[in-house]
Protein backbone atom coordinates (compact mmCIF):
# COMPACT_ATOMS: atom_id res chain seq x y z
CA UNK A 1 0.00 0.00 0.00
CA UNK A 2 1.15 3.57 -1.03
CA UNK A 3 1.71 6.13 1.78
CA UNK A 4 -0.31 8.97 1.24
CA UNK A 5 0.86 12.45 0.37
CA UNK A 6 -0.41 15.35 2.28
CA UNK A 7 -2.07 17.87 0.30
CA UNK A 8 -1.66 21.32 2.37
CA UNK A 9 -4.47 23.95 1.96
CA UNK A 10 -2.99 27.52 1.03
CA UNK A 11 -5.18 30.51 1.42
CA UNK A 12 -2.42 33.60 0.90
CA UNK A 13 -2.37 35.43 -2.36
CA UNK A 14 0.25 33.15 -3.96
CA UNK A 15 -1.49 30.08 -2.70
CA UNK A 16 -1.65 29.15 -6.38
CA UNK A 17 2.32 29.04 -6.82
CA UNK A 18 2.67 27.49 -3.35
CA UNK A 19 0.79 24.75 -5.16
CA UNK A 20 2.16 24.79 -8.23
CA UNK A 21 5.81 24.58 -6.34
CA UNK A 22 5.13 21.81 -4.57
CA UNK A 23 3.30 19.78 -6.84
CA UNK A 24 6.29 20.35 -9.48
CA UNK A 25 8.84 19.36 -7.04
CA UNK A 26 6.59 16.18 -5.95
CA UNK A 27 6.61 15.33 -9.49
CA UNK A 28 9.96 14.91 -10.23
CA UNK A 29 10.48 12.47 -7.24
CA UNK A 30 11.01 14.83 -4.34
CA UNK A 31 8.82 13.93 -1.36
CA UNK A 32 8.58 17.45 0.24
CA UNK A 33 7.02 16.22 3.51
CA UNK A 34 9.04 17.95 4.99
CA UNK A 35 9.51 21.86 3.62
CA UNK A 36 5.79 21.98 3.60
CA UNK A 37 5.81 22.69 6.78
CA UNK A 38 7.96 25.78 5.82
CA UNK A 39 5.91 26.45 2.81
CA UNK A 40 2.62 26.44 5.57
CA UNK A 41 4.17 29.22 7.87
CA UNK A 42 5.19 30.98 5.00
CA UNK A 43 1.43 31.44 3.95
CA UNK A 44 0.34 32.29 7.36
CA UNK A 45 3.07 34.54 7.60
CA UNK A 46 1.77 36.55 4.36
CA UNK A 47 -1.94 36.71 5.36
CA UNK A 48 -0.73 38.04 8.81
CA UNK A 49 1.66 40.89 7.43
CA UNK A 50 -1.50 42.25 4.88
CA UNK A 51 -0.06 40.69 1.24
CA UNK A 52 -3.35 41.66 -0.63
CA UNK A 53 -1.25 41.16 -4.48
CA UNK A 54 -0.03 38.21 -6.11
CA UNK A 55 3.48 38.92 -5.21
CA UNK A 56 6.45 37.85 -3.07
CA UNK A 57 8.19 41.38 -1.72
CA UNK A 58 11.73 40.87 -0.30
CA UNK A 59 10.92 43.13 2.80
CA UNK A 60 8.10 40.76 3.25
CA UNK A 61 10.46 37.44 2.58
CA UNK A 62 13.24 39.05 4.86
CA UNK A 63 11.14 39.52 7.61
CA UNK A 64 10.03 35.81 7.41
CA UNK A 65 13.64 34.97 7.62
CA UNK A 66 14.15 36.83 10.47
CA UNK A 67 11.62 34.69 12.30
CA UNK A 68 14.12 31.49 12.73
CA UNK A 69 17.88 33.54 12.27
CA UNK A 70 18.47 33.36 16.05
CA UNK A 71 16.61 29.77 16.40
CA UNK A 72 18.41 26.22 15.70
CA UNK A 73 21.08 27.37 12.55
CA UNK A 74 20.12 24.11 10.48
CA UNK A 75 16.27 25.31 11.02
CA UNK A 76 16.85 28.90 9.53
CA UNK A 77 18.62 27.56 6.75
CA UNK A 78 16.24 24.96 5.66
CA UNK A 79 13.80 27.41 5.83
CA UNK A 80 16.35 29.70 3.56
CA UNK A 81 16.55 26.80 1.58
CA UNK A 82 12.68 26.31 0.68
CA UNK A 83 12.62 29.96 0.29
CA UNK A 84 15.03 30.21 -2.61
CA UNK A 85 13.49 27.12 -4.18
CA UNK A 86 9.81 28.95 -4.38
CA UNK A 87 11.83 32.32 -5.77
CA UNK A 88 13.39 30.23 -8.81
CA UNK A 89 10.36 28.30 -9.84
CA UNK A 90 8.85 32.21 -9.80
CA UNK A 91 11.55 33.35 -11.89
CA UNK A 92 10.29 30.54 -14.24
CA UNK A 93 6.67 31.65 -14.15
CA UNK A 94 7.81 35.80 -15.01
CA UNK A 95 7.86 36.84 -11.56
CA UNK A 96 10.85 39.18 -10.22
CA UNK A 97 11.68 38.50 -6.69
CA UNK A 98 15.26 38.95 -5.41
CA UNK A 99 17.30 36.08 -4.22
CA UNK A 100 18.16 35.72 -0.78
CA UNK A 101 21.53 34.53 -0.76
CA UNK A 102 22.73 31.27 0.99
CA UNK A 103 25.47 31.35 3.34
CA UNK A 104 28.61 28.81 2.18
CA UNK A 105 27.50 26.97 5.91
CA UNK A 106 26.40 23.54 5.02
CA UNK A 107 29.74 22.56 3.49
CA UNK A 108 31.54 24.65 6.10
CA UNK A 109 29.69 23.07 8.77
CA UNK A 110 30.90 19.60 6.96
CA UNK A 111 34.72 20.18 6.75
CA UNK A 112 35.08 21.99 10.16
CA UNK A 113 32.39 19.98 12.08
CA UNK A 114 32.67 16.51 10.83
CA UNK A 115 34.38 13.72 12.97
CA UNK A 116 36.13 11.46 11.21
CA UNK A 117 36.62 8.19 12.81
CA UNK A 118 40.20 6.62 12.70
CA UNK A 119 40.64 3.12 11.46
CA UNK A 120 41.29 2.01 15.15
CA UNK A 121 37.91 3.64 16.21
CA UNK A 122 35.43 2.07 14.20
CA UNK A 123 37.64 -1.57 15.25
CA UNK A 124 36.85 -0.44 18.86
CA UNK A 125 33.01 0.62 17.79
CA UNK A 126 32.39 -2.86 16.08
CA UNK A 127 34.57 -4.87 18.67
CA UNK A 128 32.13 -3.53 21.22
CA UNK A 129 29.01 -4.00 19.34
CA UNK A 130 30.58 -7.88 18.99
CA UNK A 131 30.73 -7.88 22.87
CA UNK A 132 26.84 -7.05 23.07
CA UNK A 133 25.28 -9.87 25.67
CA UNK A 134 22.49 -11.76 24.83
CA UNK A 135 19.38 -9.83 26.88
CA UNK A 136 15.84 -11.65 27.18
CA UNK A 137 14.16 -7.90 26.87
CA UNK A 138 16.13 -6.95 23.89
CA UNK A 139 16.40 -10.97 22.42
CA UNK A 140 17.69 -9.58 19.01
CA UNK A 141 19.93 -6.71 19.89
CA UNK A 142 23.46 -8.84 20.24
CA UNK A 143 23.14 -10.67 16.71
CA UNK A 144 21.66 -7.74 14.86
CA UNK A 145 23.92 -4.56 15.97
CA UNK A 146 26.84 -5.79 14.48
CA UNK A 147 25.81 -6.60 11.16
CA UNK A 148 23.72 -3.44 10.97
CA UNK A 149 26.75 -1.05 12.07
CA UNK A 150 28.96 -2.71 9.66
CA UNK A 151 26.57 -2.46 7.24
CA UNK A 152 26.35 1.31 7.91
CA UNK A 153 30.24 1.59 7.91
CA UNK A 154 30.94 -0.70 4.94
CA UNK A 155 28.64 0.26 2.60
CA UNK A 156 28.53 3.99 3.97
CA UNK A 157 24.43 4.21 4.05
CA UNK A 158 22.58 6.73 5.77
CA UNK A 159 20.82 5.32 9.04
CA UNK A 160 17.35 5.27 7.68
CA UNK A 161 18.08 3.50 4.46
CA UNK A 162 19.83 0.87 6.95
CA UNK A 163 16.45 0.66 9.13
CA UNK A 164 13.86 -0.05 6.69
CA UNK A 165 15.09 -2.37 4.79
CA UNK A 166 13.32 -5.59 4.35
CA UNK A 167 14.29 -9.42 3.77
CA UNK A 168 13.60 -8.82 0.18
CA UNK A 169 15.93 -5.85 -0.53
CA UNK A 170 19.22 -7.52 0.53
CA UNK A 171 20.12 -10.06 -2.34
CA UNK A 172 22.57 -12.19 -0.25
CA UNK A 173 23.40 -14.55 -3.37
CA UNK A 174 25.21 -11.75 -5.37
CA UNK A 175 25.42 -9.18 -2.78
CA UNK A 176 23.57 -6.21 -3.58
CA UNK A 177 21.26 -3.82 -0.87
CA UNK A 178 18.32 -2.46 -3.11
CA UNK A 179 17.50 0.69 -1.86
CA UNK A 180 14.36 1.94 -1.95
CA UNK A 181 13.08 5.69 -2.15
CA UNK A 182 16.36 6.63 -0.35
CA UNK A 183 16.96 10.45 -0.16
CA UNK A 184 15.35 12.77 -2.75
CA UNK A 185 13.23 9.96 -3.26
CA UNK A 186 16.02 8.22 -5.46
CA UNK A 187 16.12 4.32 -5.77
CA UNK A 188 19.98 2.44 -6.27
CA UNK A 189 21.42 -0.30 -5.87
CA UNK A 190 24.50 -0.45 -3.58
CA UNK A 191 27.19 -3.58 -3.85
CA UNK A 192 28.47 -4.99 -0.41
CA UNK A 193 32.10 -6.31 0.28
CA UNK A 194 32.08 -10.21 -0.05
CA UNK A 195 33.21 -10.13 3.25
CA UNK A 196 29.99 -8.15 4.32
CA UNK A 197 27.82 -10.69 2.15
CA UNK A 198 29.51 -13.58 4.11
CA UNK A 199 29.16 -12.44 7.67
CA UNK A 200 25.20 -11.69 6.35
CA UNK A 201 24.48 -14.69 5.09
CA UNK A 202 25.40 -16.11 8.19
CA UNK A 203 23.34 -13.86 10.49
CA UNK A 204 20.40 -14.11 7.77
CA UNK A 205 20.60 -17.96 8.68
CA UNK A 206 20.80 -17.51 12.71
CA UNK A 207 17.37 -15.49 12.27
CA UNK A 208 15.52 -18.11 10.37
CA UNK A 209 13.01 -18.41 7.69
CA UNK A 210 11.52 -14.83 7.18
CA UNK A 211 9.05 -13.49 4.99
CA UNK A 212 10.47 -10.90 2.42
CA UNK A 213 8.31 -8.05 3.57
CA UNK A 214 10.20 -8.69 6.95
CA UNK A 215 12.56 -5.93 8.73
CA UNK A 216 16.34 -7.26 7.55
CA UNK A 217 17.88 -5.70 10.85
CA UNK A 218 14.98 -5.95 13.50
CA UNK A 219 14.32 -4.69 17.20
CA UNK A 220 13.28 -7.63 19.56
CA UNK A 221 9.43 -6.84 18.39
CA UNK A 222 10.16 -7.69 14.71
CA UNK A 223 9.55 -3.99 14.00
CA UNK A 224 11.65 -1.50 12.16
CA UNK A 225 14.06 0.52 14.76
CA UNK A 226 13.70 3.78 15.83
CA UNK A 227 16.15 6.33 14.96
CA UNK A 228 16.64 7.18 18.09
CA UNK A 229 16.64 3.35 18.89
CA UNK A 230 19.84 3.20 17.12
CA UNK A 231 21.30 6.23 18.16
CA UNK A 232 21.40 4.93 21.83
CA UNK A 233 22.43 1.85 21.04
CA UNK A 234 25.47 4.27 19.47
CA UNK A 235 26.14 6.05 22.77
CA UNK A 236 26.42 2.39 24.30
CA UNK A 237 28.82 1.20 21.35
CA UNK A 238 30.87 4.69 21.71
CA UNK A 239 31.25 4.53 25.67
CA UNK A 240 32.14 0.69 25.67
CA UNK A 241 34.77 1.86 22.42
CA UNK A 242 36.03 4.65 25.40
CA UNK A 243 35.46 7.45 23.08
CA UNK A 244 34.25 10.14 24.46
CA UNK A 245 30.85 11.52 23.20
CA UNK A 246 30.19 15.39 24.35
CA UNK A 247 26.60 15.58 23.68
CA UNK A 248 23.67 16.13 21.57
CA UNK A 249 25.12 18.85 18.91
CA UNK A 250 28.85 17.95 19.97
CA UNK A 251 28.79 14.63 18.89
CA UNK A 252 30.02 12.37 17.27
CA UNK A 253 26.98 11.82 15.78
CA UNK A 254 25.74 8.62 14.34
CA UNK A 255 25.82 9.91 10.82
CA UNK A 256 29.30 10.35 10.97
CA UNK A 257 29.89 6.93 10.74
CA UNK A 258 29.24 7.50 7.04
CA UNK A 259 31.31 10.39 6.29
CA UNK A 260 34.04 8.34 8.03
CA UNK A 261 33.35 5.70 5.27
CA UNK A 262 33.62 8.25 2.35
CA UNK A 263 36.57 9.61 3.38
CA UNK A 264 38.73 6.45 4.42
CA UNK A 265 37.77 5.04 0.71
CA UNK A 266 38.71 8.47 -0.56
CA UNK A 267 41.87 7.70 1.78
CA UNK A 268 41.91 3.95 0.32
CA UNK A 269 42.10 5.07 -3.16
CA UNK A 270 44.66 7.76 -3.22
CA UNK A 271 46.99 5.51 -1.63
CA UNK A 272 46.48 3.01 -4.26
CA UNK A 273 47.14 5.18 -6.61
CA UNK A 274 43.60 5.55 -8.30
CA UNK A 275 42.42 8.49 -10.16
CA UNK A 276 40.57 10.22 -7.75
CA UNK A 277 38.36 12.00 -10.75
CA UNK A 278 37.03 8.90 -12.25
CA UNK A 279 36.30 7.67 -8.69
CA UNK A 280 34.28 10.70 -7.50
CA UNK A 281 31.19 10.08 -9.62
CA UNK A 282 31.41 6.66 -8.64
CA UNK A 283 31.39 7.40 -4.81
CA UNK A 284 28.84 10.15 -5.71
CA UNK A 285 26.57 7.37 -7.09
CA UNK A 286 27.57 4.30 -4.43
CA UNK A 287 26.70 7.04 -1.65
CA UNK A 288 23.22 8.59 -3.09
CA UNK A 289 24.32 12.43 -3.77
CA UNK A 290 22.35 14.17 -5.73
CA UNK A 291 25.11 16.28 -7.04
CA UNK A 292 29.54 15.56 -6.94
CA UNK A 293 29.02 19.08 -4.94
CA UNK A 294 28.45 16.89 -1.35
CA UNK A 295 31.11 14.35 -2.62
CA UNK A 296 33.81 16.63 -3.51
CA UNK A 297 33.53 18.31 0.14
CA UNK A 298 34.97 14.43 1.13
CA UNK A 299 38.09 15.63 -0.45
CA UNK A 300 38.68 18.39 1.48
CA UNK A 301 38.14 16.18 4.29
CA UNK A 302 40.64 13.88 3.69
CA UNK A 303 43.06 16.96 2.81
CA UNK A 304 42.42 17.98 6.15
CA UNK A 305 42.80 14.80 8.05
CA UNK A 306 45.54 13.40 6.58
CA UNK A 307 48.20 15.67 6.57
CA UNK A 308 50.79 13.28 4.99
CA UNK A 309 49.26 13.22 1.49
CA UNK A 310 47.98 16.88 1.77
CA UNK A 311 50.41 18.64 -0.11
CA UNK A 312 50.09 16.09 -3.46
CA UNK A 313 45.89 16.12 -3.05
CA UNK A 314 46.09 19.57 -3.37
CA UNK A 315 48.28 20.15 -6.31
CA UNK A 316 46.39 17.07 -7.82
CA UNK A 317 42.68 17.53 -7.46
CA UNK A 318 42.80 21.40 -6.02
CA UNK A 319 40.48 21.87 -8.77
CA UNK A 320 37.37 19.78 -7.44
CA UNK A 321 38.26 20.84 -3.82
CA UNK A 322 35.78 23.24 -2.53
CA UNK A 323 37.15 26.34 -0.80
CA UNK A 324 34.99 28.39 1.60
CA UNK A 325 33.01 30.67 0.60
CA UNK A 326 33.33 29.54 -2.86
Amino acid sequence: MSEKIFVPSFASPIAEMLHGFLSDKRSRGYSYRREVYHLQQLDRFLISAGLTTDELPEKLTQQWLEKTRNRKPSTHRKRLIVLRQLIKFMHLHGYTVNLPLLPWSARKELRSAARIFSHNEIRAILTAADRLEYNPHTSLRHLVVPELFRTLYGCGLRVGEARRLTVADVDLKVGIFNIRQGKFNRDRLVPMAPGLCDRLRRYSKALGTRSPEAVFFPAHNGRQYGRQGVYNIFRTLLDAAGIVHGGRGVGPRLHEIRHSFAVHRLEHWYHSGEDLNSKLPLLATYLGHQSMVGTQAYLQLTQTLFTDITVDLNNAYGHVIPEGGK
